[in-house]
């Protein structure tokens, strides 16, 4: 994030409007404070669970963060949620899902076509009593 910042910072200063912003002393530590403990707090984090969990796992937290960051901004900010976004909230939460069911039928070792087809065995022969 901060040296993303840093590369975004000079083209957004050409092609942004900055006339409506009134820069005072707390706006600056804020966007600070933002920038540098975010990014070390997330990295942190990150490579943290790197070592401790299965990569699969830790790559989820791209896909859960704008959920939670939602689902916050709804329960802090009074903003709005309507049916798209739970649409694609719940989207996410059924990949995650399965990502996840992915996994432990790896752990495992279960072959996942062979639980699909002891799973229509199943139901065809409950079907045909």
């Amino acid at each position: 994030m901060f040296f993303g910042g840093l590369f975004l910072v000079p083209i957004s200063l050409l092609f942004d409007d900055y006339s409506s912003v009134k820069w005072t002393t707390e706006i600056a530590i804020s966007l600070s404070y933002l920038t540098l403990i975010g990014s070390v707090a997330a990295y942190a984090c990150f490579f943290y669970a790197v070592g401790k969990l299965p990569m699969t796992i830790v790559t989820m937290y791209a896909y859960i963060n704008p959920m939670i960051a939602t689902i916050l901004g709804w329960l802090v900010l009074n903003e709005k949620l309507n049916a798209q976004i739970l649409l694609a909230i719940l989207i996410t939460l059924a990949g995650i899902y399965l990502v996840n069911l992915g996994y432990q039928w790896k752990s495992a070792s279960i072959k996942p076509m062979g639980f699909v087809r002891l799973a229509f065995k199943n139901a065809r022969t409950l079907l045909l009593k």
